[in-house]
C-alpha cells in the first residue's frame, strides 16, 4: 500500500523537488515573512 494513500494528511511546499539545504532556506524565509506580516512590519516583495 502506498504511504500517501495511508496518510491522513500530506504537506507539499511545491511541485518541484528541492535539496534539503535549499528547502530549509525557503522555509525559514517563509516563516520570517509570515511573522513580519502578522506584526505589521514591512516585508519587501
Amino acid at each position: 500500500m502506498n504511504v500517501l494513500n495511508r496518510a491522513d494528511m500530506a504537506l507539499s511546499a511545491s511541485a518541484l523537488t528541492f535539496p534539503h539545504r535549499l528547502f530549509k532556506i525557503i522555509l525559514i524565509e517563509q516563516i520570517y515573512r509570515s511573522f513580519s506580516i502578522f506584526n505589521n512590519q514591512p516585508y519587501h516583495k
